[in-house]
């Protein structure tokens, strides 16, 4: 218990985002987001469930947008718009 209380209090708990802060981290609509978790061929990133509720961390929406990157559109078709 002390551990998650000092966790909490060093900020590392404010990692994990609601649906609507993901959108404005990764520039998209609440409406895209909600919808990648439900549609394979968005893509989406990663998130957690716990209970009804839906997070994501931020490290994994880092890691997420990191596979994203492309030098040049010849990349992007070469793989089918994923990596």
């Amino acid at each position: 218990m002390t551990n998650r209380i000092t966790k909490y209090q060093e900020g590392e708990i404010s990692r994990l985002l609601d649906s609507k802060k993901t959108s404005e981290f990764l520039g998209m609509s609440i409406h895209w987001v909600k919808a990648s978790r439900h549609k394979p061929e968005l893509s989406g990133p990663p998130f957690l469930k716990i209970g009804r509720t839906v997070k994501y961390d931020i490290r994994d929406l880092n890691e997420w947008l990191e596979t994203r990157k492309y030098r040049g559109t010849y990349e992007f078709s070469q793989t089918g718009g994923t990596k």
